[in-house]
């Protein structure tokens, strides 16, 4: 059990590293297609029959058979891999639309389930969400497009160091500044 809720993702992270050898042997020996084919079915598998269910609880699955038995995050990994060496890119602005239209999803999708509910709600904010995926790969492509030197530069290189850091000592923060915020 973590210490602290938030280094759940360290122990995933650990995971995820031991396995990246072997995935990364598949991703070098494997067709594309076939990859497509993986990520396609994590995607159906891990997030749009989870949100289904989410709905029709009739199509809810044992537990034995839930979404991290197909890949759960190692399905980030191949879908970040995929649209990291697919050749032809869409523009900027068609991924920051894409990017906005899920992060509104996302909220919109929150607001009404936390009024319907009576209290928070937070199914749209899940890991594996629909909305929340391409949330991610959209960011991901639009990221991408800033290989190249911009004005960002000077200011994400260095910020990009102290990220892992921030992110370990962040619930420590957010312990200390809990009593001075009105939840």
């Amino acid at each position: 059990t973590p210490t602290s809720s938030h280094l759940w993702l360290l122990y995933l992270l650990l995971a995820m590293y031991l396995v990246l050898p072997f995935l990364r042997l598949l991703v070098v020996h494997a067709p594309r297609t076939l990859m497509i084919f993986a990520v396609g079915l994590w995607f159906f598998y891990s997030s749009l029959w989870p949100a289904l269910s989410g709905l029709f609880p009739a199509l809810s699955l044992p537990s034995y058979a839930q979404s991290h038995v197909m890949g759960g995050y190692l399905g980030y990994f191949l879908f970040g891999w995929l649209l990291a060496t697919t050749e032809r890119r869409m523009p900027v602005r068609y991924m920051l639309i894409g990017w906005g239209v899920c992060v509104l999803t996302t909220v919109i999708g929150a607001a009404l389930m936390t009024h319907d509910a009576g209290e928070a709600n937070l199914v749209f904010y899940q890991h594996f969400m629909p909305n929340v995926v391409l949330m991610s790969g959209f960011a991901f492509m639009a990221c991408r497009e800033f290989e190249t030197p911009t004005v960002f530069t000077p200011w994400m290189y260095p910020m990009a160091q102290f990220s892992f850091g921030m992110y370990i000592v962040h619930g420590l923060y957010s312990l200390l500044l809990q009593p001075l915020v009105q939840w």
